[in-house]
């Protein structure tokens, strides 16, 4: 879909998002579920725009919806989108985009945490052991899941 068709297809709600911002972040996690992450940016974008948003939790649906429909790409695209629109990302928004990403990417993510001043917690560490899981590795899994217990003190 073209930006403009998007603009013209949510031009009547617009200002409904503006003080209802609840039905934007519905919209754009059924964007992402059912498969249409690219649309889920380009509403992001439009919102952005029109200084309507977005808001961490409108950025956090689509990421979460993108990485669970397995578009970690496109997670990962909208977590850079939302440092460039100077919103800082949350754990939730690192969490979610690390649970559906391939080993790689999911560690350089994990690496990234301090730098946004944010401490890696338990579904951070999983998130990294699940993409290990998928590799098979391990040994590497053992060595993270040890890490995780110390530094969470568990």
């Amino acid at each position: 879909m073209k930006m403009s068709q998007v603009e013209m297809v949510l031009g009547p709600v617009l200002e409904d998002w503006w003080w209802k911002p609840q039905l934007a972040t519905k919209a754009l996690k059924n964007l992402a579920t059912n498969g249409f992450p690219r649309t889920a940016c380009q509403v992001l974008e439009l919102l952005r725009r029109r200084n309507i948003g977005p808001t961490i939790l409108q950025y956090n649906a689509a990421i979460h919806a993108s990485s669970k429909r397995g578009y970690w790409m496109t997670a990962f695209s909208i977590l850079d989108s939302m440092r460039i629109n100077l919103v800082m990302p949350d754990l939730t928004s690192c969490n979610s985009a690390m649970s559906g990403a391939n080993w790689q990417m999911a560690w350089q993510l994990f690496r990234r945490l301090p730098a946004l001043d944010l401490l890696p917690d338990n579904f951070a560490f999983n998130s990294l052991l699940a993409a290990l899981k998928v590799l098979r590795q391990w040994q590497l899994a053992l060595f993270f899941l040890q890490v995780g217990l110390i530094f969470l003190g568990s």
